[in-house]
């Protein structure tokens, strides 16, 4: 079938994710130890957006950004059509066997039941939280990649391998009657290198290397472990430093809910364990450090001595 394609550029790109009804919220790509296994899986993502609403025609997508070899296509993706987010506005999607937990009332959980991790709805092995992906993945991809949630409208559905930047200009090309709803870029430092791409509004990065058409690239401190998490602070909208962070994680695949972040884009989560990012709900917005506040106090004595002089 022949498709049309619609080249999005930056302007572009960010007045959709602006105008979004849905928003990504969080992203667990890649935890500490093994992401999954036959009976414990330690990936997961979260959406938010308009109570209830019905996700009929949203994909998850996941983007290849490493290297230079089969740039902008798609290994990944959910389809999440038969799915709704929850009375509270928000899904939690997990792997088989997550331990996740307590999950915030009126949030809408979906969990592959069927197989190791997010399982593989393309094959025999099966999914029923639709997730497909070329080769054998069950673990959502790590290194550099982008986290696509897009609306196809009309258009037809995604398929695997499909070629998102055809001219490898770092710009997508988007087939008829797709829009991107949101998007995160994610360079974890594993195996980082000059070469990765990303094609997120905005991008995390562990490394220092890599680039973006898109911009907004946020650095974050290497830490120690070997987890990579992002998230949006609080229920923010955009895609700046002041709406997503990413963290470096430590600990141990067998004990998930002790995972902590050792550094942070926003050093007001360095310490913060992954319970604290409320689960089917909106990531906390720290409180400012004690030295933060001092500051604060500082700053509002001068003004009251500057009124009063």
């Amino acid at each position: 079938m022949k498709r049309t394609f619609v080249t999005l550029s930056a302007g572009m790109l960010l007045a959709a994710t602006a105008n979004a009804q849905v928003y990504i919220n969080s992203v667990f790509a890649n935890p500490p130890g093994a992401d999954s296994s036959a009976s414990l899986g330690n990936e997961f993502f979260e959406l938010r957006g308009s109570p209830n609403l019905s996700l009929a025609g949203y994909y998850l997508l996941s983007l290849e950004g490493q290297g230079t070899t089969g740039r902008g296509d798609i290994n990944q993706f959910f389809d999440l059509g038969s799915f709704s987010l929850g009375a509270n506005g928000f899904l939690f999607a997990q792997q088989f066997g997550s331990l996740y937990e307590p999950i915030a009332v009126g949030a809408s959980v979906i969990s592959n039941s069927v197989s190791q991790g997010w399982g593989q709805a393309n094959t025999a092995v099966g999914s029923s939280v639709g997730h497909s992906s070329d080769g054998s993945q069950l673990d959502l991809e790590n290194s550099a990649t982008t986290i696509l949630l897009v609306n196809i409208g009309t258009g037809d559905a995604p398929t695997l391998t499909l070629d998102l930047d055809s001219n490898d200009d770092g710009l997508l090309d988007l087939p008829a009657e797709w829009t991107v709803v949101d998007s995160v870029g994610i360079m974890d430092g594993v195996s980082a290198g000059a070469t990765d791409f990303s094609y997120g509004a905005v991008t995390l990065r562990i490394g220092g290397v890599g680039a973006s058409e898109y911009g907004n690239i946020v650095d974050v401190p290497p830490g120690t472990g070997t987890g990579f998490f992002v998230g949006r602070i609080g229920e923010s909208t955009g895609s700046t430093a002041d709406d997503w962070f990413g963290a470096r994680v430590n600990g141990t695949a067998a004990d998930p809910l002790a995972f902590t972040f050792t550094s942070a884009s926003d050093p007001r989560f360095v310490n913060k364990v992954i319970t604290d990012m409320n689960f089917g709900g909106a990531n906390p917005v720290p409180e400012p450090g004690t030295l933060g506040l001092l500051g604060l106090g500082l700053a509002a004595l001068w003004m009251i001595r500057r009124r009063n002089s």
